[in-house]
């Protein structure tokens, strides 16, 4: 006996639900985005916050004006609020910086709606990237092809600590720090996190 391989297993499903013989959706039947979509979109994202201790300080009450500071290099980056195959990531938008393309409120702005701009202090305290390039190659057959044309390709990860010591500034000025920090998705050599595109340090 051998063991149906889970790409053939898909496959005999699709035959089965009669995909292939009308393999296109009516894409008058498709409302996307919708209303509805956001709605879930934003209660899975809720719910997938977990919160690890909470002193008093949550929530936090903006009638009590307090002073915030918004950390990180991740804070005013809306490229960060997306996963790897989101649109935007995927293709990193050329003219994104361009154009000021709003694909997302950064928590940033967020927190400057709810909170003022005179009660927000921010400071970004570092770069994850020195740049974030947009058309990268897309393909591993790119960046071979890339690399036999004599493009150098060197790591964009930024290791400047220069502006640490703002960001501790900002910290004590503030009567909260929120902070945010982590990986940028991207295709190879645009983020640190995604196909070609991992980093071997924190």
């Amino acid at each position: 006996m051998v063991a149906a391989s889970p790409r053939c297993e898909l496959l005999c499903k699709k035959f089965r639900l009669g995909s292939f013989e009308i393999p296109y959706v009516d894409e008058n039947q498709v409302s996307l985005p919708s209303d509805s979509a956001r709605d879930l979109a934003k209660e899975v994202a809720l719910q997938s916050i977990v919160l690890l201790e909470n002193r008093g300080i949550l929530p936090l009450d903006a009638s009590k004006e307090p002073k915030v500071a918004v950390i990180g290099p991740t804070a005013d980056d809306q490229l960060a609020m997306f996963s790897g195959y989101s649109f935007p990531v995927h293709l990193i938008v050329a003219n994104m910086q361009e154009e000021r393309v709003q694909y997302a409120k950064t928590p940033l702005q967020a927190l400057t709606e709810r909170f003022g701009s005179n009660n927000v202090r921010y400071a970004k305290g570092c770069d994850i990237l020195t740049e974030r390039r947009p058309q990268a190659p897309v393909f591993p057959g790119d960046v071979d092809s890339d690399i036999a044309a004599g493009s150098k390709r060197t790591s964009p990860i930024s290791r400047s600590i220069s502006r640490i010591q703002d960001a501790a500034d900002c910290a004590r000025q503030s009567d909260v720090a929120i902070v945010f920090v982590g990986d940028l998705a991207g295709l190879f050599q645009t983020g640190t996190a995604g196909e070609g595109s991992d980093t071997d340090n924190l």
